[in-house]
């Protein structure tokens, strides 16, 4: 059984959209969660010389969620080069993460940054941009029992945030109602979860290409082939494993290759419409 955490936030200039200060009490995990357009509000606070593990968060043409993890022992000097590289001119959020007693070293961070890095890539929620990572570090067994710790913490505090990268897949257990999207002999299976619009490997659609389909669709789809997440075979398209979507309307807009109210397109075997079961049967 999970335990309930005690968040505090501070919003330093008063807006809570943006520059915050955040922290899970009695614990060490420190954070703040930085606009790009409000990085220069950095500059001059001590903490951001220190040693920090980071990420850089945001969406692609095709509004995919991407993020870049990496650390620094020096956090202002390495978001400076980041801002005025004109070839990662492309993330608008930065998230950071400290202790509050600045107890991190190289080591730790080296540590830190390789293991959120492979568990981002794991859950396959974000696309992760990092072309490489820290493979050799050193650290005392005690020391990595509390680095594991910290990124536990990091998990929660950026999930706290809405930011899905280190969302659990969905179990067994967790699958309720299963919909289904079927038009022109088109079949794809599909789980509404909290979050999360999943379609589940193995469905199938038939391969049929539109002239007239949105270019944003196509792209869609062009990425998740180049991901291996699709695959064709004859006249069908397979859907190789699991894939989160963000919305029921991209998910059937994408198979029925046109605009799509995922709402009314899909439906129980006994074809009752996603709205009707998730939205109008709740009692609110």
């Amino acid at each position: 059984m999970q335990k309930s955490r005690t968040i505090t936030t501070f919003l330093i200039d008063w807006n809570p959209t943006w520059f915050r200060k955040i922290y899970l009490n009695n614990r060490l995990t420190l954070w703040f969660f930085v606009s790009r357009k409000d990085i220069e509000k950095i500059k001059d606070r001590e903490e951001f010389l220190r040693s920090w593990i980071y990420f850089l968060i945001w969406k692609d043409e095709e509004d995919k969620n991407l993020v870049y993890i990496w650390q620094a022992t020096n956090l202002f000097e390495r978001i400076k080069q980041h801002h005025n590289d004109s070839t990662k001119d492309y993330w608008n959020s930065l998230v950071i993460f400290t202790t509050t007693d600045w107890s991190w070293n190289e080591s730790d961070i080296n540590f830190l940054e390789k293991n959120l890095i492979e568990e981002a890539k794991n859950l396959w929620n974000y696309t992760i941009k990092n072309s490489k990572s820290w493979n050799n570090w050193l650290a005392k067994e005690e020391q990595i029992s509390s680095l594991e710790e910290n990124i536990e913490d990091i998990k929660i505090l950026i999930s706290s945030l809405g930011v899905s990268i280190f969302k659990e897949k969905i179990q067994e257990e967790d699958k309720k109602e299963k919909y289904f999207c079927k038009r022109n002999w088109n079949f794809w299976v599909w789980y509404y979860t909290d979050a999360w619009f999943l379609v589940l490997k193995w469905s199938i659609w038939s391969f049929e290409i539109k002239e007239y389909a949105i270019s944003a669709l196509k792209n869609i789809q062009q990425k998740l082939f180049s991901e291996n997440i699709l695959k064709q075979e004859n006249e069908k398209i397979i859907f190789l494993q699991d894939y989160l979507f963000s919305s029921p309307s991209t998910a059937s807009s994408v198979i029925i290759w046109n605009k799509s109210n995922g709402w009314t397109d899909w439906k129980t075997e006994n074809w009752k419409t996603l709205d009707k079961i998730e939205r109008k049967n709740k009692n609110i």
